[in-house]
């Protein structure tokens, strides 16, 4: 009987007929086939943790328009105000007014 636990060790192997080295190789096919099993779930988890995380975020156009609109409102400081990526965002909506 195989222990459920990682790192499998030669032991773990529940055999009469093989030899020490056979059984440490197999200890050792199970150890990497448990590890990428791991690797693989670790893969699926994070996708899917990021999808539903993203899906609960504001739009990056959002963001941005909060930021702008905490730099207008001189929570960076004025200096802030002169920077050229708020200058180019305040010509946009100078220009283009939200409706």
């Amino acid at each position: 009987m195989v222990k459920q636990s990682y790192p499998f060790s030669a032991s773990d192997v529940g055999s009469d007929t093989m030899t020490q080295s056979e059984k440490e190789a197999m200890a050792a096919e199970w150890n990497a086939n448990y590890e990428a099993n791991e690797a693989v779930k670790y893969k699926f988890l994070r996708k899917n943790e990021f999808s539903k995380t993203v899906n609960k975020r504001q739009g990056l156009e959002e963001q941005l328009d909060l930021l702008w609109h905490d730099i207008d409102g001189g929570k960076f400081g004025e200096d802030a105000k002169t920077g050229e990526w708020f200058k180019a965002v305040k010509k946009v909506k100078d220009d283009i007014p939200k409706p």
